[in-house]
This record gives structure tokens, sequence and C-alpha cells, in this order.
């Protein structure tokens, strides 16, 4: 890789007005920011903010489907990338019941290139306490990432079973495993932390998946998943529906609350299979202190489009509703060459820069038979909002180069030979805004050819 270097004069005299004059300079920003941002804090639109996505923005492995796709910026500075694979040769459905392991990757850079690390969960087969298999024997899927305090914290599903899809798809269970580093080792718990329910007439009696998770602004988490209920002469049992769990502490205990979300109200959608999949959330002091989620719009309920991702926001976390702008992505995304994908957008997930700004969306592309295509990991670059230029009092800072990139306007200083330091524009006019704070390896990023 080479460094390419873009000649930006009107930048170097406005960095060279803000430098000299920071009075006048600073109006001159606060003006731009505040004309240009196109947010409204308490109304999200991710779908303005939806960017074509370049070619080489996608994760691939031979020989595997690669699926979901969590990731996370470690206290390195890197990006780490935690997603469920299994072998082509299984076929994509029974497979991922059946053979999936979740896997890890790692890059410098947000939207890549990431190379594989390691196996993160394995199958666990059996418990030499009981001589059975463990709830995750056999399958890891649908991995949820967050980093707190130095620790990483990986949802999952697991599953056991007799080599039969139903089987296997069955006996999906809810579990945590716990590291100090991305890498690994992990601890997992011996028993699912959300477990299905006795009652054979709950929504949630058969099977529980794709837990997705947030922090509550008391420190609390809140933990969505999916269901099936047990249906008698059935035997994959009834319709998907999502529901909600709460707990003090990551590690749980776990509580079920009573109830079921991403309903629509419509008595005719109440027929349907499935309305809702895949749910990213978070809570956020940025956009109206608002729980968010984004999720598979299956039918195309929610923001019009069949099979897009659909925009649901909630003031508690349990009371959901199609946010203002609940259209995120349509049922194809646009790539860079003004073409369209061929593949839908699955497992949303979000990474956020250190202001709370949303800057990726990550995805897996389906790759259901029998069109033949192998699932990938996608990241989608999203527009953010207007950006502040780094102070300094050395008069010597020069910008060197810049590149408009998806996650930000970023600049590189040098001050003589020294080893460059590159500075993302922060967004003004917040209070947790860090103007000018230094990104470990993001000279690679911006710079790259």
């Amino acid at each position: 890789m080479k460094k390419k270097n873009i000649s930006v004069s009107g930048l170097i005299i406005f960095l060279w007005v803000f430098i000299s004059f920071p009075q006048t300079g600073m109006g001159l920003i606060n003006e731009a920011a505040t004309n240009s941002s196109g947010q409204d804090k308490a109304e999200l639109n991710l779908e303005e903010m939806v960017q074509p996505v370049p070619m080489t923005h996608g994760f691939h492995q031979d020989g595997y489907f690669v699926w979901c796709g969590a990731p996370v910026q470690g206290d390195d500075g890197r990006y780490h990338l935690f997603y469920s694979r299994w072998p082509v040769s299984k076929g994509f459905a029974p497979g991922w019941a059946i053979w999936s392991e979740i896997a890890y990757a790692i890059a410098d850079c947000p939207e890549g290139p990431y190379q594989f690390v390691n196996v993160a969960l394995p199958a666990r087969g059996l418990n030499p306490a009981t001589g059975q298999k463990y709830w995750d024997g056999d399958v890891t899927h649908n991995p949820y990432i967050l980093r707190k305090k130095g620790k990483y914290y990986l949802y999952y599903m697991g599953n056991h079973g007799d080599g039969t899809y139903a089987g296997h798809r069955n006996n999906q269970r809810i579990g945590l495993a716990i590291a100090e580093n991305p890498g690994g080792p992990w601890s997992r718990f011996d028993a699912p932390i959300v477990d299905i329910s006795p009652d054979k007439s709950a929504f949630d009696s058969l099977c529980v998946t794709n837990p997705a998770v947030a922090i509550q602004p008391d420190g609390g988490v809140l933990l969505i998943y999916k269901a099936v209920q047990i249906v008698e002469g059935k035997l994959m049992g009834g319709n998907v529906r999502f529901g909600a769990a709460k707990a003090d502490r990551i590690e749980g205990p776990y509580i079920k609350i009573p109830g079921r979300i991403f309903e629509s109200g419509n008595q005719n959608d109440a027929k349907q299979w499935m309305l809702a999949e895949d749910p990213f959330i978070w809570y956020s002091q940025r956009y109206g202190n608002k729980y968010y989620a984004i999720v598979r719009d299956v039918t195309g309920t929610f923001c019009g489009a069949n099979g897009g991702l659909a925009l649901f926001q909630s003031l508690d976390g349990l009371d959901w509703k199609p946010a203002k702008y609940s259209k995120v992505l349509g049922t194809y995304f646009k790539k860079s060459d003004d073409s369209f994908s061929e593949s839908r957008v699955e497992r949303p997930f979000l990474l956020f820069d250190e202001n709370e700004v949303p800057i990726y969306l990550f995805g897996a592309t389906d790759g259901y038979e029998p069109k033949g295509r192998i699932s990938y990991n996608v990241q989608i670059p999203l527009k953010i909002p207007a950006y502040q230029l780094p102070q300094s009092n050395d008069k010597s800072l020069h910008v060197q180069n810049q590149k408009e990139s998806a996650a930000s306007t970023i600049f590189e200083e040098r001050m003589g030979d020294s080893c460059p330091k590159t500075y993302r524009i922060m967004p003004i006019g917040d209070s947790i805004t860090k103007v000018g704070k230094p990104l470990p390896n993001f000279n690679i990023c911006c710079t790259r050819n």
C-alpha cells in the first residue's frame, strides 16, 4: 500500500486562520457546523446517512458462509469482528443450525480488510461433569459484542442436537462469554442466560435466539431476543416473535419482562409468521435520550421495504414504535459504481465513534439457495455531521493530506520528520465532544491508496 497525498490549499488557509485568529476561526467553524449537520438530534435519520458501498467493503472467507458481524473497537485502536461461519459444503440451511461456529477477525480500519484470527467459540461437546453435551455443545451463532470497563462480553446463540435441522434449531438458547482480550480466551457459562419458558402456551416455549443488548442509563442491561412457541402437531412450532429480559449487571441474572415487542397492532399482521428479525439495539443520549433498534422488516410493514431495515424507537426499551424516519435501508443497497446489490442485508450492527455517532452499518448479505450466493459481511459507510478542525498553538502545523471518508473528514499532522498523528474533526456544540483527539492507527486508514 502506498500513501496518497491530496492537495487541500483552501483547507490549509482555513487552518492558518483558525490557528492565527482562534476567535474568528471558531466563529466560522460554528456557523458551518450548525448549518450543514443535517440532523435533528432528537430525530435520527439513518437512511439519510447511508452511502454507496465500495466494492472492497466486504469480508469473505473461502469455503465458508460468513453470517452476522458484530464489530467493536478495542483498547488497541483496532477493529475486532465476531461473526458466524459454517462450510459452504453443508448448505446455507440446514448448515447454520448444525455446523455454525463463532469466529474472530481483526482490521486496522473499520471497513477492513479483516483477517481471520481464530474460532472464538468452538463447539464445546461433552460436559465432563455430566457426561452429556453442553447446552451449546454443537453450535455457536449470532454473536453480539459489548466492551465495558476493559472487558469484552460476547452474547450468542448456542445449541446441541441429533444432527437434524429441527433437533438443533429447536434447541437454540442464549448464552454469554467473557474475556479480557478480544482474541480470548473466553469463559462461558455452563447454562444459558436466557432459556425457554416452561409454560407451553408462552410465545418463547420452544426456542430463544438472536440476542441484542444495550446498556441502560442506570447501568443495567436490556436484552431483546427472538422466540418461537410450541404448537402441538407442528415440529417447528408457531410464529416468530420478540421479547425482552433485564439484568442489573451484565453477568445476570436475566429476568424476562412479560409481553412481546416489535408488534404492528394490525390484526392481519398477527397472522404473519414473522414481522421483524435481527434487532440491533442501543440507548442514545445524542439522539433524544431514547432506545433505538434496527430490525429486518420481513414483510415491509414498518418501513415499506420488503426485507429492508427499519428503525424503531422507545423511551423504556419495552414499548417500541417505528421512528419518524423508519426506513434505514431498502431491499437492496447501492454500490459505489451506482449498481445495486443482488442480496438483502440481514443481521445489522452499528459501529459508533467516540462521540456516539454511527459511522458504519455492518450486515450479512443473504446466501439462500437456489441462487447460489455465498453470504459475506458488508460494511456500509455512513455520512456523519459537520466537524471541527483540531486546535493547536504550534504555527508549524500544516495539513499534509486529507481524505473525505464515510467515517469523517480526517486530517494528518506532521511536525518535521516525526511520525504522523491523525485527527478526526470532531462534532461541536456537545459537551461530551473531545476536539482533536488522536486516533491510533487511523493514519493507515486515511492514507491508503
